[in-house]
């Protein structure tokens, strides 16, 4: 049998290879900033950090569950292929989903997130002539 690999392609797998969230495991908010890319600006980066969070963390569970409580009978019966693939496919819709609707979630984590990061910035302003401790 004839494998096909990297070097018979002459492709290159690390620069095509692009991060992944299927391991399992929620990721950071701050790692879902850094997978949603070095492209565009910092509002599309941070709403596809926040659309990608609401997808792994609220929405893909939600299918999974759907998908495990099936209780078809006979010929209607998921398949293998049906239950090894179903996650992927839970985390291409649910992608879809969240992406293409407009979810009140996905800005409400933006709009948390914007509001953090301004009065974090402020604070970093903060007059140290006074010296007087914040209260939080």
């Amino acid at each position: 049998m004839i494998g096909i690999d990297a070097i018979s392609t002459g492709i290159d797998v690390r620069a095509s290879a692009a991060p992944s969230r299927r391991d399992g495991a929620v990721s950071s908010f701050s790692s879902l900033l850094q997978q949603a890319g070095e492209t565009g600006t910092a509002d599309e980066r941070l709403h596809a950090a926040a659309e990608g969070l609401v997808s792994t963390a609220f929405i893909q569970p939600v299918l999974s569950m759907l998908r495990e409580q099936n209780q078809a009978a006979g010929p209607f019966a998921p398949s293998a292929a049906e239950r090894r693939f179903g996650p992927l496919l839970d985390e291409m819709i649910a992608d879809r989903v969240t992406s293409s609707a407009n979810f009140p979630l996905v800005d409400a984590i933006v709009n948390r997130y914007r509001a953090s990061m301004s009065t974090s910035a402020q604070g970093d302003r903060h007059d140290h002539a006074n010296d007087q401790p914040r209260i939080a």
